[in-house]
């Protein structure tokens, strides 16, 4: 099994009462700027933190290939890039964070070791 740890991601989307999508974004080694996206699945609503916040995440990876038709008939392929189980830590909430971006954030993941 796989673990990541990431690192000053900005929640972009929350999916109700489920999880949310954390972006990570970084430099590559040519200067390029790149971005993450890892979706967070949680088991309890409350460690779901608002739009905007950065968060780090770590817990359990998985990778899931998905595709689908777009409007002019082309095949899409992706990897859909997913956290379970997550230990969530709140690291800044931006003045422009919404006032919903106050949900308590806790941690729900332990090590297995």
């Amino acid at each position: 099994m796989a673990f990541v740890n990431i690192q000053n991601a900005r929640v972009d989307r929350i999916i109700k009462d489920k999880g949310f999508v954390a972006v990570e974004s970084y430099k590559t080694r040519n200067g390029e700027d790149k971005q993450s996206k890892y979706t967070v699945w949680t088991t309890n609503p409350n460690d779901i933190p608002g739009e905007g916040v950065v968060v780090n995440v770590s817990g359990p990876l998985s990778v899931k290939l998905r595709e689908f038709e777009n409007d002019e008939g082309e095949t899409v392929r992706f990897a859909s890039v997913n956290v379970n189980q997550p230990k969530i830590t709140l690291v800044d909430m931006p003045a422009e964070a919404p006032e919903s971006a106050t949900n308590p954030v806790t941690a729900s993941w332990d090590a297995p070791f």
